[in-house]
């Protein structure tokens, strides 16, 4: 029963919340709706966000899935952010300037939501001249 009444919810438009559920609901939801049309889901850190895209693939293994991690450094810190932050921050913001060739859901962290992204000339700018030449080719 309750399972149908979240199917009609999920249907329908109108915003609704799901308070008490289980461990995967949320993601059993997010990979319903998502595959209805694009929708954006902001996890409330990075491991809740690894783990919520880990179980909509297993419940919509076709849906395109793009996570947006934060940055793992402060502003103005010292340190730069690991390359692995930075590598999938690109890769993100990559697949969602690409055509999409269904529907999306984009993941991503009250943190990494906040945080200020460079545009396309600061990406082209900051790459280094090997990887500049292969992207104006």
């Amino acid at each position: 029963m309750i399972v149908n009444d979240i199917a009609a919810k999920i249907r329908s438009a109108e915003r609704f919340t799901i308070a008490g559920a289980p461990e995967g609901v949320d993601a059993l939801v997010l990979a319903q709706r998502a595959l209805a049309e694009g929708i954006l889901h902001v996890a409330r850190d990075d491991a809740r966000m690894a783990e919520l895209a880990e179980l909509v693939e297993f419940f919509a293994p076709g849906l395109d899935i793009i996570t947006v991690p934060a940055w793992d450094c402060l502003p103005y810190d010292r340190t730069s952010p690991a390359l692995r932050v930075m590598a999938e921050r690109l890769a993100a913001l990559n697949a969602l300037q690409a055509k999409a060739k269904g529907p999306q859901l984009l993941v991503t962290t009250e943190n990494a939501a906040t945080q200020r992204q460079g545009g396309e000339t600061f990406a082209l700018n900051s790459a280094p001249s090997a990887t500049r030449s292969s992207i104006d080719a």
